[in-house]
């Protein structure tokens, strides 16, 4: 009878923990989908904001991507929080070359028509 009570009580200790450490191994970026991965370019959307988007597309150092909505103005902001580029844009397609930005993370930020807020994504330059 102790040697059952014992084990019960480990038992539920370890189901206890398991489901704990679980809980608390929860992915942050799990939200988010990769919808370009070249060689020299990761664009990453909030998972909610895949439909957006009509194509994306990287060749010749030349970023390009294309919205079901008109894009009024795109800011791109480095790391450090510094606009490297940002432009009124009046166009459902953006072409944007890279030539002249630095390798890293960027926050690619679009202003869509209709919407009053950035919609804010990763660019990431290799």
């Amino acid at each position: 009878m102790r040697t059952t009570y014992f084990t019960s009580i480990s038992a539920l200790a370890f189901m206890f923990l398991s489901f704990t450490v679980a809980a608390n191994n929860v992915d942050p970026v799990s939200n988010t989908t990769v919808l370009l991965e070249e060689e020299g370019v990761t664009f990453v959307v909030e998972a909610s904001l895949n439909s957006a988007f009509k194509s994306i597309n990287y060749s010749d150092n030349s970023f390009n991507l294309q919205t079901e909505d008109v894009i009024q103005f795109v800011q791109l902001i480095n790391n450090k929080g510094e606009v490297e580029f940002q432009m009124p844009i009046g166009s459902s397609s953006v072409h944007l070359s890279l030539e002249n930005f630095e390798a890293g993370d960027y926050s690619f930020n679009l202003l869509l028509s209709g919407s009053e807020e950035f919609t804010t994504t990763t660019l990431s330059i290799k």
